[in-house]
């Protein structure tokens, strides 16, 4: 057997000096109550369905087996937040999604008021109208048109994508996948799709060496964001397919009663190859790709930042994840082929997370990385604990990148046997402001359960840029788990950071199988 690696060894003998948990501190801070739902969650989250100003919660769930050993039922729940903020109990409705619903949608589609949930089929979009807080189940069509989903999902209806307004009325429009080409149709008074285009579909990539796997519903259609492209200030519509980035334009053109009305082009207004796509799976090999879009410099135009996971599955320890940052060009080609910043990290690293964490203006990037060296048959005699590091590099406007080194660092710790359970698997989170001073503080759940925050703060460094730091002092540290029915603890699978009432601090919802713990910050 070989040595065990120092770093190792170090890490576990941190872990097991830390003191004792301390007392619940400020759960008052929250109003909290438990949601339960038939069968499994899919997704659950909060969105203002009724137009108060306040978020209610929107879930969709799966029944495995209700009407026998492999059949699925799907489900559409809606809870509506009131007075105090308190969800608690069953939703307030809960309806079955019908067979042919392939992916959910939800937004301001009608004339009618409040928000309708919707779903798209094989030919056309349809809705469930909301009228005094209840939505009428037989289902509304939206549209007819011939869509990009001809195949039912039996088990799932996931999110087609959170409501888009490209010309900024106020009103939902709504972006349908058809076989080669996407119909964007454009509302420009309530329920009146007054402008409708067609936007040709990319090919797939001409190099044998691309590829890159995007939003995927049986079947594979492009990943689509709204970004500003050119630096106009308008939403432009941006597809990633395999290596190739092709976008869309937003304009302008005078209507026939001589008012200024919105168009795009039928064709791309410009693509270009991204080089950083084109390295693909091959056998005994893993390569994951993962692009964000966003003008990260607040320079105009889109922006990409990229991770890749590299290695040989026959070769756990090699594994590593290089992430790039690419500064756009206003809809032109790269300007470099070279990133603008590039790291790699030993193991796999998890999804970036990108927030202005030291309040200058401009997102910085955190990421965490799981060392799968650690996994070894060294890494698995001493307490079965392995530590996650997560690490924070802060955007200099100076030089247009992220710092070289990290700025600020912190290690949790994973419990083997937890993991393989299905739990345990520490989080931090770091776009919630807790305590409502503008500033973005750090959420975590360790893997037994304690849910804690700490405010952001600055610390002054001469001749430098201020690096980022979190105070000692929680704002509030309590334990999540529940208990099963044979008293054993069942920690949360998931935790989203969310904002519940718009009272600028931010709230949390804690997920399980079946139910949903909502804390709505007082």
């Amino acid at each position: 057997m070989r040595p065990m690696p120092r770093n190792f060894i170090a890490a576990v003998l941190l872990f097991f000096s830390l003191p004792a948990r301390s007392q619940e501190l400020h759960r008052e801070r929250f109003s909290e109550g438990v949601v339960r739902f038939e069968g499994k969650i899919q997704d659950v989250f909060p969105y203002d369905l009724d137009g108060d100003g306040k978020g209610d919660l929107l879930a969709t769930h799966t029944d495995f087996g209700h009407n026998g050993e492999n059949s699925a039922t799907r489900y559409v729940s809606v809870k509506w937040q009131i007075a105090g903020g308190k969800m608690d109990g069953k939703p307030d409705q809960t309806w079955i999604v019908p067979g042919e619903a392939a992916v959910l949608l939800f937004g301001n589609f009608t004339e009618s008021p409040g928000t309708e949930i919707g779903y798209l089929t094989g030919d056309g979009a349809w809705v469930w109208e909301q009228k005094d807080r209840k939505y009428e189940l037989a289902a509304k069509r939206l549209l007819l048109v011939e869509t990009f989903f001809d195949l039912s999902q039996d088990d799932s209806f996931p999110i087609w994508m959170w409501p888009p307004d490209l010309d900024g009325n106020g009103l939902t429009d709504l972006l349908i996948p058809q076989s080669d080409a996407y119909r964007l149709y454009v509302q420009t008074k309530p329920g009146v799709y007054g402008r409708a285009f067609t936007l040709a579909m990319p090919s797939a990539s001409e190099s044998p060496e691309g590829g890159a796997a995007w939003v995927r519903v049986v079947k594979s259609v492009p990943k689509v964001e709204f970004q500003d492209v050119d630096g106009d200030f308008k939403q432009d519509v941006c597809m990633v397919w395999h290596d190739k980035f092709v976008y869309f334009l937003q304009g302008t053109e005078k209507g026939e009663d001589g008012g200024v009305r919105i168009r795009f082009p039928s064709e791309p207004s410009g693509q270009f190859q991204l080089q950083f796509l084109q390295q693909r799976e091959r056998k005994d090999q893993i390569a994951t790709a993962i692009t964000t879009l966003k003008d990260v410099n607040r320079g105009g135009g889109v922006d990409f930042v990229a991770s890749f996971t590299r290695g040989e599955l026959s070769k756990i320890d090699a594994i590593a994840t290089d992430y790039y940052m690419y500064l756009g060009n206003r809809g032109q080609a790269l300007a470099s082929l070279s990133p603008n910043w590039r790291i790699s990290l030993p193991g796999i690293s998890l999804n970036p997370q990108l927030e202005d964490l030291n309040a200058d203006g401009f997102d910085d990037i955190a990421i965490a990385s799981f060392e799968t060296s650690m996994l070894s048959n060294a890494g698995k005699v001493v307490f079965q604990k392995v530590p996650v590091d997560y690490f924070i590099y802060l955007f200099d406007k100076n030089k247009q990148s992220y710092s070289a080194e990290y700025d600020w660092k912190d290690t949790v710790y994973v419990d083997i046997d937890k993991m393989n359970k299905g739990g345990g698997m520490p989080q931090l989170r770091f776009n919630g402001d807790w305590d409502g001073d503008g500033r973005k503080d750090i959420l975590r759940l360790d893997s037994d359960g304690w849910l804690s925050a700490a405010r952001g703060m600055e610390v002054k460094a001469l001749l430098k840029k201020s690096p980022v730091d979190f105070d000692k002092t929680d704002i509030f540290k309590f334990n999540v788990n529940d208990k099963e029915t044979d008293g054993k603890t069942d920690a949360p699978d998931g935790m989203d950071v969310w904002e519940f009432n718009g009272d600028g601090k931010a709230d949390l919802t804690l997920r399980w199988g079946d139910r949903v713990r909502v804390m709505i910050s007082r």
